[in-house]
This record gives C-alpha cells, sequence and structure tokens, in this order.
C-alpha cells in the first residue's frame, strides 16, 4: 500500500490543476488515479459526485477548495498572519467566482464564438467591471493583486497565487487577444 498522497482526477488540467501545482512545488511524491468510475455511484468516496478528490493517509476529502486549504496549511502556504489568510482565501474564492464562468464557457457553451464574446464582455472587458457580472471580472483580481506585496499576495508563494496563475494561465489559453487588449 502507497504512502504516498493520491489526487483522484481527470487526465487534464481543470479544478486538480492548483493542486498539482501545490505538491510539485513542495516537492511531494504522489499518486494520481485518472479513473474515476464510481464517482458518480460511490457516495461515501465521492459524497458530491465529482472529482478532484485527495487522499492523505487517513484523510479523505472532496472539493477543490477544501483541497487547496488543506495543502496550504499542511505546507505552510496559506499566509503566515491571520490577515495574510484572510487575504489569501479571498483570492481562493475570486479565483473560484470566474473558474465557475470559465467552466461554463467550455462545458456547457463549447467555447463558441458568441460565448466567448459574452464571457469576453461580461468578464473581461474594463467596460463591464461595474455592469452585472455576478462578481466574476478578471479587473477584480487584477485590483485585488495590485494590492499585494513583492508581486505576490502577502510577499511570499501561497495557495491564492497559484490559484490566481493558474486561472490567468488558463485564460490566456483561450482569450489571450481580448485580455491582452485590455
Amino acid at each position: 500500500m502507497s504512502t504516498k498522497p493520491t489526487l483522484f482526477y481527470f487526465p487534464l488540467r481543470g479544478r486538480g490543476e492548483v493542486m498539482k501545482l501545490i505538491l510539485a512545488y513542495k516537492g511531494v511524491e504522489y499518486d494520481v488515479v485518472p479513473d474515476m468510475p464510481d464517482m458518480k455511484t460511490n457516495k461515501t468516496l465521492y459524497p458530491f459526485g465529482q472529482c478532484p478528490r485527495y487522499k492523505d493517509g487517513e484523510l479523505d476529502m472532496c472539493q477543490s477548495n477544501t483541497i487547496i486549504r488543506y495543502l496550504g496549511r499542511k505546507y505552510g502556504l496559506e499566509g503566515k498572519t491571520e490577515a495574510d489568510k484572510v487575504v489569501v482565501d479571498m483570492m481562493v474564492e475570486a479565483v473560484e467566482s470566474l473558474r465557475s464562468k470559465y467552466v461554463e464557457l467550455i462545458y456547457v457553451n463549447k467555447l463558441s464564438d458568441e460565448a466567448k464574446a459574452v464571457f469576453n464582455s461580461t468578464h473581461i472587458s474594463k467596460a463591464s467591471v461595474d455592469g452585472r457580472n455576478g462578481g466574476a471580472h478578471l479587473d477584480y483580481l487584477a485590483a485585488f493583486i495590485r494590492n499585494g506585496k513583492d508581486g505576490l499576495l502577502t510577499g511570499e508563494l501561497t495557495v491564492g497565487d497559484l490559484a490566481i496563475w493558474d486561472l490567468l494561465d488558463t485564460l490566456m489559453r483561450i482569450l489571450k487577444d481580448e485580455i491582452t487588449a485590455e
């Protein structure tokens, strides 16, 4: 039996990527199980019917941000002070707000040109920052980052920094022209 932690996730980036970044940064060896045939049927292992799932010794958990926060605490990447931890938590949640809109763009709207235009006009374009965007706008994240320290949220690398890096890297892959135009 392996004593290494195990990440149960699909063979793609998605919601498991921040976990992979944290583990890589800390040099943690872990196993990946990419095939979860019982994800929708085994409510004990997958209480929400979805991945990622992370098992570390006796701890077995689901929900992306729960796993990210756990790894942040375990590996000292959640911020040193309570104020830093609050900043990191806010960024993780802000990233989730925008990521959920991105997930809809990819999986529901299949990256159609029309959907990309709507996503851009609602969540990327500076002209829409004060409009109806469900609290999910790239400019909100940019303003929050500008208040950080030394190019990071708290002056040292945290799970919040890795979360925003992953989201920006992902968005740049499909909306580079729109983002750089802003």
